[in-house]
C-alpha cells in the first residue's frame, strides 16, 4: 500500500505543503513516533487510527479512546473515499484524488493549535475574583470584620452582660477562657484560678494595689515593674515579719 501524505502549515495567506510517500501494509496514525503518519501534537493519543485497503475500499479504524470523526460523525471504523474529512484530535485529514501508481492521498493539517484551545478553555471560564463581582479589598474587609467581631467585640459583650454574682457558673467561664486566654496562672493563685474578679476589678485595667492587699494584708511593699508585653505577672510582695524580710513571688496577678 503506498500513500502520499502532505502536511499543510499555514503562515497567513501562504501555505507550506510538505508531502512524502508512505509504503506500509497499513497507515497508522498518532503521536507515538513508530506511526506512518506522526501527529506530535499532546492531545493525540500514541496509537490513534489505522488506514488499510481493502478490496472493498479505504478503511479507518479506531485504535485508542478518543473520538474518531469522518463527514463530522463518530465511527468506531468506516469505509472512506475522496473527498472524506476525517478529524483526530486537532489534526483534519482529508482523503484526496492520488495520483497515478498510488493507492490513496491525504493531506494532514492541524487546525486547533494549542494556544487557540488554552485561550477558549479560558474565556469560557470565570477565573480570579474580579469575574466574579468581588474584590480584593471587599474580601479583605469582610474577613477583617468578622475577626473583629468573634475575637474582640464578642467576648467584651459576654464580659459586660455576665453579673459577676455568676462568675462561678460552669461552662460560661470556660467558653470565656477559650476565647481569652491570658495565659498561664501561678501556683499560688491557681486555687482561684476560675475567679478572674478576685484581682481583677476591671475590664482591660491592671490589677490594683487594694486587690493584692485583700489576701496578703499586713505591711506590703508593692512593686509596679511592668513586665515585658504579653506575659502574665504579679508584682513582687515584700512583707516584713520581726527582723526577717521575706520577699514572695507571685504571678498571673496583672494582665499586661
Amino acid at each position: 500500500m503506498q500513500v502520499e501524505v502532505t502536511f499543510l502549515t499555514r503562515r497567513g495567506t501562504a501555505v507550506i505543503r510538505r508531502s512524502h510517500t508512505v509504503t506500509a501494509e497499513s497507515v497508522r496514525f498518532g503521536r507515538g513516533t513508530d506511526n506512518e503518519v506522526p501527529l506530535a501534537d499532546i492531545r493525540v493519543e500514541l496509537a490513534a487510527a489505522v488506514l488499510r485497503q481493502r478490496p472493498d475500499g479505504l478503511f479507518i479504524e479506531r485504535l485508542g479512546d478518543s473520538p474518531l470523526y469522518v463527514n463530522s460523525e463518530t465511527t468506531g471504523a468506516t469505509l472512506v473515499d475522496s473527498g472524506d474529512e476525517i478529524l483526530i484530535g486537532p489534526y483534519k485529514i482529508i482523503v484526496t484524488k492520488p495520483l497515478e501508481g498510488l493507492d490513496a492521498a491525504l493531506s494532514v493539517e492541524l487546525v486547533q493549535p494549542i494556544g487557540d484551545s488554552l485561550e477558549r478553555l479560558m474565556t469560557g471560564n470565570r477565573i480570579g475574583l474580579d469575574q466574579t463581582g468581588l474584590s480584593k479589598r471587599r474580601v479583605s474587609w469582610a474577613l477583617f470584620a468578622i475577626l473583629t467581631i468573634l475575637g474582640l467585640a464578642a467576648p467584651i459583650a459576654l464580659y459586660s452582660s455576665w453579673d459577676s454574682a455568676d462568675r462561678g457558673v460552669p461552662g460560661v467561664p470556660t467558653f470565656l477562657g477559650i476565647a481569652w486566654n491570658p495565659g498561664e496562672i501561678s501556683n499560688p493563685h491557681r486555687y482561684f484560678a476560675q475567679k478572674c474578679a478576685t484581682c481583677h476589678q476591671g475590664v482591660f485595667i491592671m490589677v490594683k494595689d487594694a486587690a493584692c492587699l485583700t489576701c496578703h494584708g499586713g505591711s506590703v511593699i508593692i512593686s509596679h515593674l511592668r513586665p515585658p508585653s504579653g506575659e502574665t505577672s504579679c508584682a513582687g510582695i515584700s512583707k516584713r515579719r520581726g527582723a526577717q524580710n521575706v520577699t514572695r513571688s507571685t504571678a498571673a496577678c496583672t494582665v499586661w
